[in-house]
């Protein structure tokens, strides 16, 4: 098949180009969705790939940029179309005549809608408390205090004041993910 190296190779280049492409064009989608949509291209692209023509990496390179182009030109086609009409990310004056962006003038529920945040209805949102709070019983008691300083500060602000390595909080934090892992908690996303 494909050596580590060159796989390694194209997740790399199209994790670097998915950020540039996203930080120029914000609302063309999420970083991890447009490395995706370029590693997709680029592995069903590969079996063309003739050896003497380039080199590999010069291969994946081409296929990643053509990709990147033909996104911003179809981003680009629908704005012209009026297909895509406007974005959070956009610039738009307020009612007191001041720059600011969109989703500081529209309601909460759309600007979250557009990040793809839902907002769950009170059975839910209950549901959920009760399910975290059976979770956080279950800890130890370092864990169950990490938790509560979570709510409000930083890891690195709490490794200050537990006097804790960074690496010892994140550790820490990741055994918080397994254990609602296992509860089932990340399918509330």
């Amino acid at each position: 098949m494909y050596s580590e190296e060159l796989v390694k190779y194209a997740v790399r280049r199209a994790r670097f180009k998915a950020k540039q492409v996203v930080r120029r064009v914000p609302s063309l989608g999420a970083v991890e969705d447009i490395r995706q949509d370029l590693l997709v291209d680029v592995l069903q692209r590969l079996p063309k790939f003739n050896g003497d023509r380039a080199a590999a990496q010069t291969f994946i390179s081409r296929v990643i940029d053509n990709k990147i182009a033909d996104m911003l030109e179809a981003y680009h086609d629908a704005r012209d179309n009026n297909i895509v009409t406007s974005s959070c990310d956009d610039w738009v004056l307020d009612d007191d005549g001041r720059w600011v962006r969109r989703d500081a003038v529209i309601d909460v529920a759309r600007a979250r809608a557009h990040r793809g945040i839902i907002p769950r209805d009170d059975e839910e949102s209950s549901s959920l408390a009760m399910d975290v709070a059976k979770v956080i019983a279950t800890l130890p008691p370092e864990l169950r205090e990490l938790c509560v300083m979570l709510q409000t500060m930083t890891p690195m602000a709490i490794a200050k004041k537990t006097r804790l390595a960074r690496s010892a909080v994140y550790r820490r934090i990741v055994d918080l993910r397994v254990a609602f892992r296992q509860a089932g908690l990340h399918l509330y996303g």
